[in-house]
């Protein structure tokens, strides 16, 4: 087993909950296997090295001239590459579809692939992995799409692209879909799963590895989620990128603040801050393992958790509650009651979380989602 993992999760440590996933849950590590439908050159490379935002970045920036894309900030040919899929130009229109198609193409080979593979992460298989592809294999029919790519057109080609590739390596039971509000989904259920006792207008915030988005959720007397009002987006890429846990820290603690400063006055605030996060969580806080920009909290304070609740506390003057939660997980909660399905985030990473039953939820305007 991965050294790095074994010493968070103990051999004795093997229970399964699909709802609240571990790092070998992560597809961004496993690799695409000789199949069908898969071009050679993938055979063997990761699903970071096929599907992350850089690798659609490298698609792009080949067609850069033919997309009139040459000029632009190669961390914006994502937003170019959905804006070409709407040209009036068939060359620029069909050379963008052309890419939507291979980045599917590449995505339904990586699930086949974690569907057909004989091996995994582990060698041999710990238990949780096991139940964990066991789970993908048994369970799970329905496949959304959310994320930042999977928006507009983008994301109906890759979706259907991902789709017709599943059915060519074999896999005909499966059904990809574009969910709605797929960039919003991490918030969306972060919000729907704030404890039903509490009551008053709601924080959230989802730190991904290029942005943080962050929202104010409102809930009608029954208590359900019938209105997410988006603040601007925060640009933390420079802070997620290096090894600057402090300056992240103090980053996501500035925005948090500020998104409790845009609350009206005199709107009830729930004393709960829910941080969704790009890496996942144990305990109630990012896993200490220092591989990606929120592992390294853990540099910042044992704690992190407190560490953020004093924060808001000075800079605010109210007590809160702080509930960190994988993005993944959460994003799949906006989803629940969505029987047999998985949502699989294409952003900065690929993120994934099994949608749970509703009966935990809070209910969720028709109007809204």
């Amino acid at each position: 087993m991965d050294l790095i993992l074994s010493s968070i999760f103990p051999a004795g440590d093997e229970s399964f909950d699909a709802y609240h996933l571990r790092p070998l849950a992560s597809i961004n590590r496993r690799k695409v296997i000789a199949l069908p439908a898969a071009d050679p050159t993938w055979v063997g490379r990761s699903g970071w090295e096929l599907i992350s935002k850089q690798a659609l970045v490298d698609l792009v920036r080949v067609q850069a001239s033919i997309l009139a894309l040459e000029g632009l900030d190669p961390a914006s040919f994502p937003q170019g590459l959905n804006d070409c899929l709407e040209s009036v130009n068939a060359s620029v229109r069909h050379t963008a579809e052309g890419i939507a198609r291979n980045f599917g193409q590449r995505l339904g080979c990586l699930v086949a692939s974690l569907l057909l593979s004989p091996g995994g992460l582990t060698d041999p298989l710990t238990a949780w992995e096991a139940a964990y592809l066991d789970f993908w294999r048994s369970k799970v029919r329905r496949i959304f799409l959310g994320g930042g790519h999977a928006n507009g057109r983008l994301g109906v080609l890759i979706a259907q692209a991902a789709q017709e590739t599943l059915a060519d390596c074999g896999v005909a039971d499966r059904i990809f879909q574009v969910a709605p509000y797929p960039a919003w989904l991490p918030l969306i259920g972060a919000g729907r799963s704030l404890p039903a006792y509490l009551r008053g207008a709601a924080v959230l915030v989802d730190c991904g590895g290029t942005r943080a988005k962050r929202g104010i959720a409102s809930y009608d007397a029954q208590g359900r989620l019938v209105g997410l009002r988006r603040l601007p987006e925060v640009d933390i890429a420079h802070l997620t990128a290096g090894d600057t846990p402090v300056e992240l820290a103090q980053a996501m603690l500035t925005v948090i603040v500020e998104t409790i400063h845009a609350v009206p006055t005199g709107t009830l605030l729930a004393p709960w801050v829910t941080i969704s996060v790009a890496a996942y969580v144990k305990d109630g806080q990012p896993v200490m393992i220092n591989r990606d920009a929120y592992t390294r909290l853990n540099q910042v304070a044992e704690d992190i958790r407190t560490w953020f609740v004093q924060g808001i506390q000075r800079a605010c003057g109210q007590a809160v509650q702080v509930d960190f939660v994988h993005d993944g997980d959460a994003a799949a909660c906006a989803l629940a009651g969505q029987a047999q399905s998985v949502v699989i985030m294409l952003g900065s990473a690929l993120g994934v979380g099994f949608v749970p039953p509703a009966t935990a939820f809070r209910g969720v305007d028709i109007e809204f989602l």
